[in-house]
């Protein structure tokens, strides 16, 4: 993670750009982390963008293909062997936001997910933000 915290209209278009892709992939998601704390709460710094997305580790390879054609990059070697053992894929958004999509498989992530709110940005798109009683 890098060190800088990324500006806002960064993680805002990041934000909206994942949710537009998982959504289309139909793929089940939560912002969480500091970005999701700065929406649904109070501003906070941070330099990448963290969400949870449902169990999808039968469909990483088609995953991982589909992000790498709308622009997204790897942020390691092999993002699909990664993300089955470690459990989160790494990912680079297209304007250089790195991405931390943890693979939920846990009764909190599980809940994050059915109970996450819908949040409209400045830009105007909604992204799905983790309730506030479920950010760290």
């Amino acid at each position: 993670m890098a060190d800088d915290p990324a500006p806002a209209a960064k993680l805002s278009e990041a934000a909206a750009e994942l949710g537009q892709a998982l959504e289309s992939l139909d793929v089940p998601y939560a912002v969480l982390g500091g970005v999701a704390v700065s929406l649904v709460a109070r501003p906070r710094y941070t330099a990448d963008l963290d969400a949870v997305i449902a169990d999808v580790l039968d469909r990483l390879p088609e995953l991982v293909e589909e992000f790498a054609r709308r622009g997204y990059s790897p942020r390691v070697p092999d993002p699909v062997s990664f993300a089955r053992t470690n459990l989160v894929l790494l990912l680079r958004s297209p304007t250089g936001v790195p991405l931390d999509l943890s693979i939920g498989l846990t009764g909190f992530e599980r809940t994050a997910l059915s109970r996450a709110l819908t949040v409209r940005l400045a830009t105007g798109r909604d992204i799905r933000v983790c309730r506030p009683a479920t950010l760290p």
